[in-house]
Parts: structure tokens; sequence; C-alpha cells
């Protein structure tokens, strides 16, 4: 962030936008380096996750037809995880996406 706000403050010249994008490229790839290395340092958290949202779905499959399948939003809700990160976690612990593991379930 340093270099970035310290190019801003520097004269503009014919450089400054490659400078500048290549910094906001380096920080969002240690964002994206920060965010999967969740996956890997919660791997006992995950995979109780997994089998809570394998509970939910059995539960759900066995209790009849409701008005709808859960959604990823609803099952996120269940275990306090946002949809977003929740399809990321199942992802990376099944392989499969959403749609796939409700077939394969």
């Amino acid at each position: 962030m340093s270099k970035i706000e310290a190019e801003l403050k520097e004269n503009i010249d014919d450089h400054s936008q490659n400078i500048i994008v290549s910094q906001i490229e380096v920080l969002l790839n240690y964002c994206t380096r920060f965010y999967s290395r969740q996956f890997i340092t919660r791997k006992n958290t995950n995979n109780s996750v997994v089998v809570q949202i394998e509970k939910i779905l059995s539960t759900y499959f066995q209790g009849g037809a409701e008005k709808r399948l859960p959604t990823v939003k609803d099952l996120a809700e269940q275990v306090f995880l946002s949809p977003g990160y929740l399809s990321d976690l199942l992802k990376k612990e099944t392989g499969k996406t959403r749609r796939t593991i409700f077939i394969f379930i």
C-alpha cells in the first residue's frame, strides 16, 4: 500500500499508470494467497462444516419434499458462513460445485 501511495504522490509520467496497476495486482495476488491459505490452515474446521452440510441436506431429503431445494444462502446461514465462502469451501473440500453436490447427495 505504501508503494501505491508513494507513486500517487509522485509526478505523473508515462509509466505511472502501469506501475500503480502492477502494485495493485501484487496486492490482489497477496489477498488471493491469504484467502486460499485459509482453506489449508482450517482443515479440521472445514471438515466439520462439510459434515454439517451433509447432515442438513440428508435431513432435508429424508424429510420429504419442501417448497424448494435449500440455497447456498440457506445453508450458509445455518453454518454461520457467507454464501461465497461456503461455495469456495465446498468446492475446495469436495472438488465439486454446489450443483454437483446436490446431485451427488
